[in-house]
């Protein structure tokens, strides 16, 4: 798996992987080179029983960037929930965001 490079940002993807099976990244907000922080969504099935601030924890270590990142971190039905409410802030994020990675099957 190794590491995926995106601007400012670095994951390396097998420390992730040693403490969970992250299915999906995916980069959104402000891409722009000025932004301040680097807004991610992580989405991984390891998190459907953990409390937000231990999925932090975990994604974290993985994670290396010269800005700000501020994470969401999904379990799959979480995401799946996500995927089927229309408002704005769901919009923009499947419209605008960019999958940095993905698991293959």
């Amino acid at each position: 798996m190794g590491k995926v490079h995106f601007s400012d940002l670095t994951i390396d993807l097998d420390l992730l992987n040693e403490y969970l099976i992250i299915e999906k990244i995916i980069l959104f907000g402000n891409m722009k080179a000025d932004a301040r922080d680097i807004d991610l969504l992580i989405v991984s099935d390891d998190f459907q029983d953990m409390y937000a601030k231990k999925r932090k924890d975990f994604i974290y270590k993985g994670l290396t960037a010269l800005k700000k990142i501020d994470v969401l971190c999904l379990s799959n039905r979480q995401y799946e929930k996500m995927v089927s409410v229309e408002n704005e802030f769901n919009k923009n994020l499947f419209r605008k965001g960019v999958i940095v990675y993905e698991r293959e099957n």
